[in-house]
Parts: structure tokens; C-alpha cells; sequence
């Protein structure tokens, strides 16, 4: 496994990562060798202090989404000239979601 020959199932990736506390193995595995992970968002082992002004200013972010959001569905119909808004809407939520995750793998690392 670790001299790259052969992939690790994933319940040697689930021991490992609990042997060695690194949660983070568990996100790479699912990212980049499982293939139902493809679009899983990258996350990486960064400081409370990094991830938590991540979380807020992210956070910030959401009342606008939250009021553009209803601003372009409020008739049902997401027009040409509604689709920008809306591409802005789901990458703030992919941010988010990413911030989410890294804020989780810090929990678990760390706790």
C-alpha cells in the first residue's frame, strides 16, 4: 500500500486512519481512489484558527446567497439571465461546503 502497487481496501484506509489519528486518509481515499468520490471537495489538515475565519467569512456569504436564491426562483423559471446568479449560488455553496468538511477533519483530528 504504502509503495503505491496496490490500492488499500477501504477498511485498511478506516484502521489506519484510526491508528495513526488521520481522518484525513479517509477523505483522500474517498477523493482520489474511489471513483463515487470524484467530486467530493478538496480539504486539507489546517489550523483552528485558519478554518474558523474560513467558516465565518463563508458564513457571511449565505445571507446573499440565501436572498438571491429566492430572488431567482420566486416564479419557478430560472431564465438565461438568471443562470450567472445562479452558477455564483451553487460555487459559494461548494465554498461551504468544502469549509464544512475541513472544519469537520480538524474536529476529528483534533478532539
Amino acid at each position: 500500500i504504502e509503495s503505491g502497487v496496490a490500492n488499500p481496501y477501504p477498511e485498511e484506509i478506516h484502521m489506519m486512519a484510526d491508528l495513526y489519528n488521520a481522518p484525513e486518509l479517509k477523505h483522500y481515499y474517498c477523493k482520489n481512489i474511489c471513483p463515487l468520490g470524484a467530486d467530493m471537495p478538496d480539504v486539507e489538515v489546517v489550523s483552528l484558527d485558519r478554518v474558523s475565519l474560513k467558516t465565518v467569512s463563508i458564513i457571511r456569504k449565505l445571507g446573499y446567497v440565501k436572498e438571491s436564491l429566492l430572488d431567482i426562483t420566486e416564479d419557478g423559471i430560472i431564465d438565461e439571465s438568471e443562470k450567472p446568479t445562479l452558477n455564483e449560488i451553487l460555487q459559494t455553496l461548494e465554498e461551504f461546503e468544502q469549509v464544512a468538511q475541513t472544519l469537520k477533519l480538524w474536529a476529528k483530528k483534533n478532539l
